[in-house]
Protein backbone atom coordinates (compact mmCIF):
# COMPACT_ATOMS: atom_id res chain seq x y z
CA UNK A 1 0.00 0.00 0.00
CA UNK A 2 1.56 3.56 -1.05
CA UNK A 3 1.82 6.16 0.94
CA UNK A 4 -1.30 7.91 -1.08
CA UNK A 5 -3.51 4.92 -0.11
CA UNK A 6 -2.91 5.30 3.34
CA UNK A 7 -3.88 8.95 3.74
CA UNK A 8 -6.91 8.02 1.93
CA UNK A 9 -7.69 5.36 4.18
CA UNK A 10 -6.93 7.52 7.33
CA UNK A 11 -9.55 9.79 5.83
CA UNK A 12 -11.84 7.34 5.08
CA UNK A 13 -12.05 6.41 8.58
CA UNK A 14 -12.11 9.72 9.90
CA UNK A 15 -15.12 10.56 7.67
CA UNK A 16 -17.04 7.39 8.96
CA UNK A 17 -16.27 7.84 12.64
CA UNK A 18 -17.43 11.80 11.99
CA UNK A 19 -20.75 10.53 10.09
CA UNK A 20 -21.40 8.01 13.38
CA UNK A 21 -20.99 10.76 16.13
CA UNK A 22 -23.10 13.23 14.22
CA UNK A 23 -25.58 10.63 13.97
CA UNK A 24 -25.92 9.69 17.50
CA UNK A 25 -25.48 13.02 18.13
CA UNK A 26 -28.54 13.79 16.22
CA UNK A 27 -30.34 11.18 17.90
CA UNK A 28 -29.94 12.13 21.09
CA UNK A 29 -31.04 15.72 20.11
CA UNK A 30 -33.94 14.41 18.71
CA UNK A 31 -35.05 12.45 22.33
CA UNK A 32 -34.54 15.28 24.29
CA UNK A 33 -36.77 17.63 22.06
CA UNK A 34 -38.93 14.97 22.21
CA UNK A 35 -39.20 14.37 25.73
CA UNK A 36 -39.42 18.49 26.66
CA UNK A 37 -42.38 18.71 23.93
CA UNK A 38 -43.63 15.73 26.35
CA UNK A 39 -42.91 17.21 28.94
CA UNK A 40 -44.81 21.07 27.76
CA UNK A 41 -47.98 18.39 26.41
CA UNK A 42 -47.10 19.54 22.94
CA UNK A 43 -45.94 16.44 21.84
CA UNK A 44 -46.96 15.27 17.64
CA UNK A 45 -45.46 11.92 16.80
CA UNK A 46 -43.27 13.10 13.43
CA UNK A 47 -43.31 11.40 10.51
CA UNK A 48 -40.45 8.24 10.46
CA UNK A 49 -37.57 9.14 7.85
CA UNK A 50 -36.24 5.59 6.71
CA UNK A 51 -32.26 5.20 8.19
CA UNK A 52 -29.93 4.98 5.42
CA UNK A 53 -29.03 1.64 6.15
CA UNK A 54 -32.52 0.68 5.09
CA UNK A 55 -33.26 2.87 2.82
CA UNK A 56 -33.53 1.05 -1.03
CA UNK A 57 -30.33 0.77 -3.09
CA UNK A 58 -31.62 3.09 -5.76
CA UNK A 59 -32.56 6.31 -3.28
CA UNK A 60 -29.10 6.29 -2.30
CA UNK A 61 -27.67 6.35 -6.01
CA UNK A 62 -29.79 9.09 -6.68
CA UNK A 63 -28.00 10.94 -4.28
CA UNK A 64 -24.28 10.21 -4.72
CA UNK A 65 -24.57 11.04 -8.60
CA UNK A 66 -22.31 13.16 -8.96
CA UNK A 67 -23.54 16.43 -11.08
CA UNK A 68 -20.88 18.23 -12.60
CA UNK A 69 -18.36 15.46 -13.96
CA UNK A 70 -19.09 11.79 -15.33
CA UNK A 71 -18.58 8.28 -13.88
CA UNK A 72 -19.10 4.69 -13.88
CA UNK A 73 -20.39 2.24 -12.35
CA UNK A 74 -17.06 1.02 -10.82
CA UNK A 75 -16.79 4.74 -8.82
CA UNK A 76 -20.49 4.23 -8.42
CA UNK A 77 -19.74 1.22 -6.45
CA UNK A 78 -16.57 2.43 -4.50
CA UNK A 79 -18.60 5.75 -2.97
CA UNK A 80 -21.51 4.13 -1.96
CA UNK A 81 -19.11 1.49 0.02
CA UNK A 82 -17.01 4.16 1.42
CA UNK A 83 -20.39 5.96 2.55
CA UNK A 84 -22.37 2.76 3.56
CA UNK A 85 -19.74 0.28 4.52
CA UNK A 86 -22.28 -2.16 6.56
CA UNK A 87 -24.42 -2.70 3.59
CA UNK A 88 -23.42 -4.78 0.81
CA UNK A 89 -23.72 -3.55 -3.00
CA UNK A 90 -24.03 -6.19 -5.64
CA UNK A 91 -22.39 -5.37 -9.00
CA UNK A 92 -25.47 -7.02 -10.56
CA UNK A 93 -27.71 -5.11 -8.19
CA UNK A 94 -26.03 -1.87 -9.89
CA UNK A 95 -26.53 -2.91 -13.01
CA UNK A 96 -29.96 -3.11 -12.51
CA UNK A 97 -30.52 0.07 -11.00
CA UNK A 98 -28.24 1.96 -13.74
CA UNK A 99 -30.24 0.73 -16.23
CA UNK A 100 -33.46 2.05 -14.25
CA UNK A 101 -32.22 5.30 -13.55
CA UNK A 102 -31.13 5.10 -18.10
CA UNK A 103 -34.64 4.39 -18.74
CA UNK A 104 -36.30 7.22 -16.29
CA UNK A 105 -33.90 9.48 -18.23
CA UNK A 106 -32.18 10.40 -14.95
CA UNK A 107 -29.04 9.45 -16.51
CA UNK A 108 -27.11 9.70 -19.73
CA UNK A 109 -24.54 7.09 -21.65
CA UNK A 110 -21.79 9.40 -22.30
CA UNK A 111 -19.08 7.14 -23.43
CA UNK A 112 -17.86 2.98 -23.52
CA UNK A 113 -14.55 2.61 -22.14
CA UNK A 114 -12.16 0.26 -22.87
CA UNK A 115 -12.96 -3.22 -21.39
CA UNK A 116 -16.81 -2.32 -21.65
CA UNK A 117 -16.71 -0.22 -18.70
CA UNK A 118 -19.50 2.89 -19.15
CA UNK A 119 -19.42 6.44 -18.34
CA UNK A 120 -22.56 8.16 -17.25
CA UNK A 121 -23.78 11.58 -16.40
CA UNK A 122 -26.60 13.11 -14.55
CA UNK A 123 -29.42 13.67 -17.18
CA UNK A 124 -28.49 17.84 -16.63
CA UNK A 125 -24.70 17.48 -16.64
CA UNK A 126 -23.50 19.55 -19.65
CA UNK A 127 -21.21 16.81 -21.22
CA UNK A 128 -21.79 15.77 -24.60
CA UNK A 129 -21.41 11.87 -25.87
CA UNK A 130 -18.28 10.80 -27.57
CA UNK A 131 -17.55 7.73 -29.34
CA UNK A 132 -15.01 6.73 -27.55
CA UNK A 133 -14.00 7.41 -24.07
CA UNK A 134 -10.84 5.60 -24.00
CA UNK A 135 -9.67 7.91 -26.85
CA UNK A 136 -9.12 10.87 -24.97
CA UNK A 137 -6.88 8.57 -21.99
CA UNK A 138 -5.00 7.59 -25.10
CA UNK A 139 -4.47 10.78 -26.58
CA UNK A 140 -3.37 12.92 -23.13
CA UNK A 141 -1.47 9.96 -22.47
CA UNK A 142 0.43 10.17 -25.64
CA UNK A 143 1.18 13.57 -24.99
CA UNK A 144 2.19 13.18 -21.12
CA UNK A 145 4.85 10.12 -22.59
CA UNK A 146 6.16 11.87 -25.49
CA UNK A 147 6.93 15.09 -23.46
CA UNK A 148 8.03 13.16 -19.91
CA UNK A 149 9.28 9.34 -20.60
CA UNK A 150 8.28 6.15 -19.02
CA UNK A 151 6.08 6.14 -16.07
CA UNK A 152 4.29 3.58 -13.94
CA UNK A 153 0.86 3.29 -14.49
CA UNK A 154 0.19 5.13 -11.38
CA UNK A 155 2.82 8.02 -12.77
CA UNK A 156 1.31 8.49 -15.75
CA UNK A 157 -2.39 8.65 -14.33
CA UNK A 158 -1.76 11.43 -11.79
CA UNK A 159 -0.14 13.21 -14.70
CA UNK A 160 -3.02 13.09 -16.87
CA UNK A 161 -5.32 14.21 -14.46
CA UNK A 162 -3.02 17.10 -13.74
CA UNK A 163 -3.95 18.43 -17.07
CA UNK A 164 -7.13 18.12 -16.51
CA UNK A 165 -8.50 15.12 -18.00
CA UNK A 166 -10.89 13.49 -15.24
CA UNK A 167 -9.60 15.61 -11.80
CA UNK A 168 -12.17 14.24 -9.83
CA UNK A 169 -12.32 10.74 -10.64
CA UNK A 170 -10.41 8.20 -8.39
CA UNK A 171 -6.97 7.38 -9.73
CA UNK A 172 -7.74 3.90 -8.89
CA UNK A 173 -10.38 3.41 -11.30
CA UNK A 174 -9.01 5.85 -13.61
CA UNK A 175 -5.49 4.06 -13.76
CA UNK A 176 -7.50 0.69 -14.51
CA UNK A 177 -9.21 2.41 -17.56
CA UNK A 178 -6.35 3.71 -18.50
CA UNK A 179 -4.33 0.41 -18.47
CA UNK A 180 -7.25 -1.41 -20.27
CA UNK A 181 -6.74 1.57 -23.13
CA UNK A 182 -2.80 1.11 -23.53
CA UNK A 183 -3.53 -2.98 -23.63
CA UNK A 184 -5.27 -2.19 -26.18
CA UNK A 185 -3.13 0.31 -28.25
CA UNK A 186 0.30 -1.92 -27.88
CA UNK A 187 1.11 -0.87 -31.39
CA UNK A 188 1.56 2.86 -30.03
CA UNK A 189 2.56 2.21 -26.84
CA UNK A 190 4.69 -0.49 -24.51
CA UNK A 191 5.61 -1.71 -21.46
CA UNK A 192 8.93 -2.11 -20.54
CA UNK A 193 10.47 -5.19 -18.26
CA UNK A 194 10.33 -2.82 -14.98
CA UNK A 195 6.92 -2.56 -15.17
CA UNK A 196 6.61 1.48 -16.59
CA UNK A 197 4.45 2.45 -20.07
CA UNK A 198 6.27 4.28 -22.58
CA UNK A 199 5.93 4.94 -26.33
CA UNK A 200 6.81 2.07 -28.78
CA UNK A 201 9.85 2.11 -30.08
CA UNK A 202 9.32 -0.32 -32.91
Amino acid sequence: MDAYSTLRDKARVQRDTAIRDAQSLYKQTIKRIELLERSLGNYKKQPVVPEPEQRAILALMREMIPKDRTFTMVEMAEMLRERYPDREFKTLTLKHYFHTLSVRGEIKRVAKLAGRQVTWADKDCDVQPTIDGAAELVYVAALVLEESGPMTMMELTLAIQSRGTRPDAKPRSLMVSLQRALWHNQGRFERAQDGRWGMATS
